[in-house]
């Protein structure tokens, strides 16, 4: 059997290496199309709760960092009175967007005392279409390393905001990077809250590295999330001896805290939201 020159053989590692890099992660592109299953009827639709720039702490556009020429945009709110030192929250959206419903989210939370920092994970696109969303939400997740770019950039924003402590939330696609950002931060970051994220891809390793409280929200009728991939991820922290509490509501769906989704379900997602003031007072203030 002929074999390779050490030289070409190096040359074919090197060019197998930059493929394996290019190549979406098999196990990304079907996160992706499980989103797009749970999403393919759906639109937002606008209610009350949706509507930002009601709350007396309206929030602006602003640019946080860049990278390579690539800015990184966000929707920032704090109120006027807020204490130099409060603490700030990194949000991120679902895999619609940075869209109305988040930004509606960002003042709800900045009314409760918190410097909040909804970032854009898409570039200033917004998706009203499951078929606009899967590329958008396939480009983030497939490229990790400039997503985590992102998610540190909002941290030392939030940081020179002179935020005491900076804990992170997202729901849907924003649940996902929100456990990234702790993976990101693993030291740094004092709390993280997801809400029917993808946990499943974090290594051990990754989840072993973690020091902040972390609060998890799910419903029991979410096939986009699998019960089992939550329970194992609960298991592994609880078996590292990590902080983790894993709220399961048995009748809810995916996206069940989304007032602009047809699947909201007011008495699961009111019920998250007082665990996560409770959560986030606890850890952050």
């Amino acid at each position: 059997m002929k074999t390779l020159s050490t030289p070409l053989a190096l040359l074919c590692l090197s060019l197998l290496g930059v493929w394996a890099a290019c190549t979406p992660h098999k196990s990304d592109k079907e996160y992706t199309d499980r989103m797009h299953a749970e999403h393919q009827h759906e639109s937002p639709t606008a209610t009350p709760a949706t509507a930002h720039g009601t709350h007396k702490d309206v929030g602006k556009m602003i640019t946080f960092g860049s990278e390579d020429g690539q800015e990184y945009n966000g929707y920032y709110v704090k109120r006027n009175d807020t204490k130099a030192n409060a603490p700030g929250l990194i949000m991120i959206h679902e895999w619609w967007g940075l869209n109305d419903n988040i930004k509606a989210m960002a003042e709800k939370y900045a009314a409760l005392g918190y410097k909040v920092l909804a970032v854009d994970m898409y570039d200033g696109t917004v998706a009203t279409k499951s078929e606009e969303a899967m590329p958008l939400m396939r480009a983030a997740t497939n490229d990790l390393p400039g997503s985590r770019n992102i998610l540190k950039a909002g941290y030392a924003f939030l940081k020179k905001e002179k935020a005491a402590k900076i804990g992170s939330i997202g729901w849907c696609m924003g649940g996902f990077f929100s456990l990234q950002t702790a993976i990101a931060l693993p030291k740094t970051l004092s709390a993280a809250v997801i809400y029917y994220g993808d946990v499943s891809k974090a290594s051990q390793n990754e989840l072993a590295s973690l020091q902040m409280p972390i609060l998890g929200h799910f419903g029991g009728l979410d096939k986009g999330i699998p019960r089992s991939s939550v329970q194992q991820f609960e298991a592994t922290l609880r078996d590292l001896k990590k902080n983790v509490t894993i709220h399961m509501y048995d009748q809810a769906d995916h996206a069940f805290a989304n007032p602009s989704g047809q699947r909201y379900d007011p008495v699961a997602a009111e019920d998250a939201w007082n665990k996560t003031q409770s959560f986030l007072h606890k850890y952050l203030q």
